[in-house]
């Protein structure tokens, strides 16, 4: 079967270390900030399981760019936790085109599979949710933007994944601007209520001031 050349810039990859909770090792260069929510609406539509998922869709950049993806999701059992639970392997490739005919097979997988000595390794099983360095920061350590991984194409007459029809958001998440708005609403309200008591305090001096002085 042939090969496919996927380079490691193009990839986000979210999974669990042996003694560290989830995180996103891998990040692609697509301007989008915050990863979690779109991570959230796409797994939501992934059946989460050991023979694992796929599914394709678009993502709009901050620039308005529409940008194809590909995401797989299996439930891994070679790399489980210290409490020996499967690991979410989350993997999302945003090539620059996606050819539907021509796409990688079981992708999580062999990312999970590509990568496993370098997080099973002493350096990464290491580390708890309590270390200074985190997950993310060490694991870089073991790859450079410019790798590639090498995956398999899917089998000819082989199902096409799922298309996602979803908007997926390209400004911040909506938890990060609902403060910000409030902050607005919150400022022009202070000014006001300081003005309000800046008069009343006036006007309550202005009164004091104008009494006339009481006989001894």
């Amino acid at each position: 079967m042939s090969k496919l050349t996927i380079p490691v810039n193009e990839l986000l990859w979210r999974t669990r270390g042996k003694h560290w909770e989830y995180c996103f090792l891998i990040l692609p260069q697509v301007d989008r900030g915050s990863w979690w929510r779109f991570y959230r609406e796409v797994r939501a539509e992934l059946n989460i399981s050991p023979e694992g998922d796929e599914v394709v869709g678009t993502l709009i950049d901050r620039e308005g760019n529409q940008r194809p993806y590909l995401a797989s999701v299996f439930l891994d059992a070679k790399l489980s936790d210290a409490a020996g639970r499967e690991t979410e392997q989350f993997v999302v490739w945003f090539p620059e085109s996606l050819d539907e005919a021509d796409l990688p097979s079981n992708l999580a997988r062999t990312v999970s599979e590509h990568f496993s000595k370098a997080i099973s390794s002493t350096k990464m099983t290491e580390l708890t949710d309590d270390s200074e360095e985190s997950p993310e920061t060490r694991f870089r350590h073991f790859y450079t933007e410019k790798d590639e991984i090498q995956a398999a194409r899917k089998a000819p007459g082989s199902p096409a994944p799922r298309k996602l029809d979803l908007t997926h958001q390209s400004d911040a998440d909506l938890t990060l601007t609902q403060p910000q708005k409030k902050r607005r609403i919150l400022k022009p309200v202070l000014v006001i209520i300081g003005c309000l008591i800046a008069a009343l305090l006036t006007l309550h001096f202005a009164d004091l001031i104008s009494l006339p002085f009481l006989p001894r």
